[in-house]
């Protein structure tokens, strides 16, 4: 009862980072959870933030393991970019054999921040929220204000 009312529970930062001003001590935390015999998880969404300046999205980029698009050749190396949390998503190909590197590296800089016990990943799957592709940056915004309206109706 105590952890779920100071444990982060979900927060949304760059993938295979921790925020270490807002958590500037989650190993001392990790450490605590596996000495009272509890994990630690992670949730990760795979989705990559396409307009942040995020090393993971210039690695993704220059190994090219991207989903490409069928209507974008030119925005973000002809990546398939969707709307899921941030306004414009691209997402890693897993199919692609350079994708295991970016993952790895990733998993390995997340791990030296804090030793988890388990990974959540969250949203795997390219969906997202708008209808077919939507590079452009407009037809993402409002879109779950939108849903929202439709399920309250």
């Amino acid at each position: 009862g105590e952890c779920l009312a100071r444990c982060p529970l979900h927060a949304q930062y760059e993938d295979f980072t921790v925020d270490t001003d807002k958590f500037p001590n989650l190993n001392v935390f990790a450490d605590d959870l596996h000495n009272h015999h509890r994990r630690l998880v992670v949730i990760l969404d795979p989705g990559l933030n396409a307009g942040n300046p995020d090393p993971n999205i210039k690695e993704s980029l220059e190994l090219d393991v991207l989903i490409k698009s069928v209507v974008n050749p030119t925005l973000y190396n002809g990546a398939l970019v969707g709307k899921v949390f941030s306004d414009q998503t691209v997402f890693v190909d897993w199919f692609n054999e350079k994708a295991y590197q970016l993952w790895k590296e990733g998993l390995t800089e997340l791990y030296t921040a804090t030793h988890f016990d388990g990974l959540w990943l969250d949203m795997n799957e390219a969906s997202i929220y708008c209808s077919g592709e939507c590079p452009n940056k407009e037809q993402t915004e409002g879109h779950m204000e939108s849903i929202v309206k439709r399920m309250l109706v």
